[in-house]
């Protein structure tokens, strides 16, 4: 979990930035300087997840858990989230440039903490 932890010290750093994306996805056609802040977003979000799946390739079901209650609990939220577009506003920020193995890192890594609402989030390819 090498590239989160500097946001461990607080929780609250990647719902912010996932609320700067919702933004920004909203506001990208009207604002051309907002493609620049999720591009960098982007770049971000997928080493993040790449992080996840790395290190839930290395750990047990029983860690798992714990984890979702701990240091993934930002991904807890974004499935609880029902409302406010951050679930989709994450996974296209995180997919938006179309990298492959960002995608299937994201599937695995739904798959693996049973994130169901999140994975219908994630674009199929047609």
């Amino acid at each position: 979990m090498d590239a989160m932890c500097c946001y461990l010290s607080d929780p609250q750093i990647l719902p912010c930035l996932i609320h700067i994306a919702c933004g920004c996805q909203k506001q990208k056609f009207e604002m051309p300087l907002v493609r620049g802040i999720l591009a960098d977003l982007n770049v971000l979000f997928k080493d993040i997840i790449k992080s996840v799946s790395s290190s839930l390739k290395t750990i047990d079901e029983a860690s798992i858990t714990s984890l979702v209650t701990g240091e993934l609990q930002w991904l807890a939220n974004l499935e609880g989230d029902d409302q406010c577009g951050f679930r989709e506003a994450f996974t296209n920020c995180c997919l938006n440039d179309g990298d492959a193995e960002t995608k299937a890192c994201l599937i695995s890594v739904c798959n693996q903490l049973k994130l169901p609402k999140i994975l219908e989030s994630v674009p199929t390819d047609n």
